[in-house]
């Protein structure tokens, strides 16, 4: 899955400007759109049509850090559990567990 940019704005964009305007050209181009960057059907609509593109893209990069904060909440919490080690802290990691942090980073990379 592919990350709402501004560069992935323009180009469906200019898709949708080089296409012959038929109802089936935008529909086709939305769900491409909306199948490669996670977006509802309203959402590439109006990211195809410049409407409300700032809104969208702030709401993507919101979701991407509530989703980075889970991953680091569980992985706070595994290695509390792991370590038995009060108020354990995101950069002690690796004294927790260093094979398993790779994981989690990996993980991390998939989201963003």
């Amino acid at each position: 899955m592919a990350k709402l940019t501004a560069s992935v704005v323009i180009e469906y964009q200019k898709k949708w400007k080089k296409s012959n305007h038929t109802a089936d050209a935008f529909k086709s181009i939305g769900q491409e759109l909306a199948e490669k960057c996670s977006l509802s059907d309203r959402e590439a609509i109006d990211v195809i049509n410049n409407h409300n593109v700032l809104d969208i893209l702030a709401s993507k990069e919101q979701e991407e850090e509530r989703k980075i904060e889970r991953v680091k909440d569980r992985c706070n919490e595994e290695s509390n559990e792991s370590t038995g080690k009060e108020g354990f802290e995101w950069n002690d990691g690796y004294e927790a567990g260093k094979y398993r942090v790779a994981g989690d980073i990996l993980e991390i990379l998939e989201v963003i």
